[in-house]
């Protein structure tokens, strides 16, 4: 009995290690929002500092996989996919990355204390999806940040995965892709369903998480939306 309560007592030791991280930037974020807004690499020195002590926290060795050499230009309007099987799934990309990323989330994150405050005056996009009118408001927004420079992460799978299998993948983003001229950055993240899987507050530490970047899709190269979804789907799929 002395194992499994040791496991649970470090594990909560971490979660609330990450939770004590995740406030103090947050909080940092809402005081500095000023500043932020009319400097938006302050926000992106923010935003990449909390991402890489998350990831210190659980221990993780990340690999990033670029074999074609993919260059993020703010200049080119880009949308970043990735399979959605974690919520570190955000941080690890930022850890990736390292530049202007934000993210299309829901409404609901907004409510989260300092949290959704720090989301908003950092340029995320939160869309309500119960409300259609909002929805449109809130895609015009995403439509406008891309267009402007900032890379969007977007999930196609629309929420995290049960089983961390892909998804079938939700229209909206590929939509916005076409609407925003971008180019679509297929990616796929690997071991991050074993790190923190849905419906579990269980850390697995110190696993290994693999980052595969795929090459480049123009996403106007298509003239339907369902081949363009197929082409994303076969390049993850093909860096499993």
């Amino acid at each position: 009995m002395l194992n499994p309560l040791i496991q649970r007592l470090t594990n909560a030791w971490w979660v609330g290690v990450m939770l004590a991280i995740t406030a103090y930037y947050a909080l940092k974020i809402c005081l500095m929002s000023k500043k932020l807004q009319k400097n938006f690499d302050h926000a992106d020195t923010l935003l990449v500092a909390w991402a890489s002590k998350l990831m210190w926290a659980t221990g993780t060795k990340i690999t990033v996989l670029n074999p074609c050499q993919v260059d993020l230009n703010p200049k080119i309007p880009t949308v970043v996919m990735t399979n959605h099987t974690s919520l570190f799934d955000i941080p690890i990309s930022y850890c990736a990355f390292q530049h202007r990323l934000r993210m299309i989330g829901k409404k609901e994150l907004g409510q989260v204390p300092f949290f959704g405050k720090a989301m908003r005056h950092t340029g995320h996009t939160l869309v309500d999806r119960s409300n259609p009118r909002q929805a449109v408001k809130g895609l015009a927004q995403a439509k406008q940040a891309i267009q402007d420079g900032q890379l969007m992460w977007i999930s196609p799978e629309g929420t995290r995965s049960e089983d961390g299998e892909l998804q079938a993948f939700k229209i909206g983003g590929f939509k916005l892709a076409q609407q925003s001229g971008a180019q679509i950055i297929p990616v796929y993240i690997d071991g991050a369903y074993d790190l923190l899987p849905k419906h579990s507050l269980m850390l697995n530490r110190h696993g290994p998480v693999n980052i595969h970047i795929g090459e480049a899709i123009e996403a106007n190269a298509f003239d339907d939306l369902e081949s363009l979804m197929n082409a994303v789907r076969n390049a993850m799929e093909a860096m499993r």
